[in-house]
């Protein structure tokens, strides 16, 4: 759902997706990070904008990651040299929601998925709201570290999609620590804890900066009641099939959060 429109068009030699990003400055900047992005090895190539719509590489040898069969320490070296490379190259203009903010909205969304008693333990976070808001430091986020926004080339390595411009959404989020990706990829990339607190190393390693673990702890059920909060409002504008898939995807997400909150 949300989707924005999408064209393929093959040359004698290539095929170019071109999906519409926006005019003026929305689309000039995805141009710039998708550049960016490239250029250290992440994302396809980008062959420019026209009329709003950024033109990048269609790579046909390219298939969806499988968690299965990829291997773990790859994905794991993968996934932190790109939030490390994006926390570097690609700091906020503007900050996003305050952590204040993210907290009433996780308090909100886990009351209604799982009750106030679930939504209390959240207040555990309160008195540590201003020692964590002084280890902020935002970027533009990725914001979508779902599995299927990752591609597997042929030689085996990963291509990161549809990377550039969720941190300026209209929702509440935007951007963020790069802690909120480190969340969102132990969640999407169903991450252990061990493998988790190697994403963050590598992420430090590639970024230069050393992120909070107790901010981390913070952003964890906080993504994990938006992704609940956003999926269950798809819901009602989906059709049956769509929404017996949604269902599924909110009931993990509450499994999920329901077990970070107990932990």
């Amino acid at each position: 759902f949300q989707e924005r429109r999408k064209f393929l068009a093959r040359t004698s030699n290539a095929a170019w997706l071109a999906k519409f990003v926006g005019l003026g400055r929305a689309g000039a900047g995805a141009l710039h990070r998708g550049k960016a992005l490239h250029a250290i090895g992440i994302t396809p190539q980008i062959a420019g904008l026209c009329h709003g719509f950024l033109i990048e590489r269609w790579h046909d040898d390219a298939v969806p990651l499988d968690l299965r069969l990829y291997d773990r320490e790859r994905l794991i070296d993968h996934v932190g040299g790109y939030l490390g490379a994006r926390a570097r190259h690609l700091p906020a203009e503007h900050r996003g929601a305050s952590l204040a903010d993210l907290l009433e909205m996780a308090r909100h969304n886990t009351r209604l998925a799982l009750g106030s008693p679930s939504s209390a333990l959240l207040d555990r976070f309160t008195k540590r709201l201003p020692h964590l808001e002084r280890s902020v430091e935002p970027i533009q986020i990725d914001g979508r570290m779902h599995s299927w926004e990752w591609l597997v080339r042929r030689d085996g390595s990963l291509l990161k999609t549809d990377a550039l411009d969720h941190h300026i959404s209209h929702d509440l989020v935007g951007c963020q620590d790069v802690t909120w990706d480190l969340a969102g990829a132990a969640t999407e990339l169903e991450m252990a804890p061990g493998e988790v607190r190697r994403l963050g190393g590598i992420t430090h390693l590639h970024s230069g900066r050393q992120h909070d673990p107790e901010l981390l702890q913070l952003m964890q059920p906080c993504y994990l009641a938006f992704q609940l909060g956003r999926h269950s409002l798809a819901i009602n504008s989906a059709d049956r099939g769509e929404a017996h898939r949604l269902r599924a995807i909110v009931d993990r997400y509450a499994g999920r959060l329901a077990a970070i909150l107990a932990s």
